[in-house]
């Protein structure tokens, strides 16, 4: 519990200290971030009470107030900050392997997040799809904070850009697969013949970010085959060879890491896309919390 009696030791003292050196405070806008941060470090807590007397006592509040119901009739459409942030992707493989994946590699950050799940009542997975179910959520004004992943391919680069020009509110994050060094140089098979090339937003899917043991063949690297040609991005579209034994490789290797530094260094490209995930929620969260807390302030 807070008070404001006098430190008791140098734990107590930092626990206190406002100035920039303290434990128990954060910058921000009010977030509820902020709290959830104290939870989450403070893992034995499970009761957490606010004392407002000094709030009723100063007539900023009246004594009957139903601050937490008043609260969210206000805003009843607003995401809930505390509430996990709902990943969606093309289709249940790349679900399968976000899932897993921030498991091994980022198990405290496993909570603050859920994931779409295609499978259960059949829902059709694709581009296309994506930027049709982001025009529903955003018609519907659904308060969830969603990521919608698209893969850094020909068809996934041209429907996040058609996402990224909806106008979508705050809570609505696309995000599109890494460029990676990995692509930057990679075999490929196609009418023309074989040829080393960037396949970096061209044929970039999930399944060439799970790691070289995952993507190595008879001691090479599986080729990305060529195949239709998109008119309306002017590129053609590639996809790599043996995908399902690119993720069941994945799936055995990512299990045998024996803890989320070794997954780290194991599947440095998977790294890089939760490294993307995980830096646009918090700038869509800044944003949010910010803008929240100017229409307090102009209302006040």
């Amino acid at each position: 519990m807070y008070t404001r009696e006098e430190a008791t030791d140098e734990i107590d003292r930092r626990m206190r200290d406002r100035d920039g050196e303290g434990w128990l405070w954060f910058d921000g806008y009010g977030s509820l971030m902020s709290l959830r941060a104290l939870l989450d470090a403070c893992v034995d807590v499970r009761y957490v009470s606010l004392d407002i007397t000094a709030l009723i006592g100063g007539g900023w509040i009246e004594s009957a107030a139903s601050i937490c119901d008043d609260k969210r009739a206000s805003a009843p459409l607003d995401p809930r900050p505390l509430a996990t942030t709902v990943i969606l992707a093309e289709g249940s493989t790349d679900i399968r392997i976000l899932q897993r994946s921030l498991t091994a590699l980022f198990p405290e950050r496993k909570d603050y997040f859920s994931f779409f799940n295609h499978a259960e009542l059949s829902v059709d997975g694709g581009a296309a799809y994506l930027v049709k179910f982001l025009k529903a959520f955003a018609a519907a004004r659904a308060p969830l904070r969603l990521v919608v992943v698209f893969d850094n391919d020909t068809t996934g680069r041209q429907a996040y850009l058609q996402a990224s020009a909806l106008g979508l509110p705050d809570n609505m994050i696309v995000v599109v697969l890494p460029d990676t060094e990995l692509a930057r140089q990679y075999p490929t098979f196609g009418p023309q013949g074989e040829h080393v090339v960037d396949v970096n937003g061209k044929a970039a899917s999930i399944e060439l970010y799970l790691g070289r043991a995952a993507l190595t063949k008879d001691r090479a690297l599986r080729r990305v085959r060529w195949s239709g040609y998109n008119a309306a991005a002017d590129a053609y579209q590639g996809e790599i060879e043996g995908k399902a034994e690119v993720e069941a490789t994945f799936l055995r290797g990512v299990a045998n890491c024996s803890n989320p530094a070794e997954a780290r260094m194991e599947f440095p490209e998977l790294v890089e896309v939760w490294t993307t995930i995980f830096r646009a929620v918090e700038k869509a969260a800044e944003e949010a919390e910010r803008k929240l807390h100017d229409r307090v302030v102009q209302v006040g």
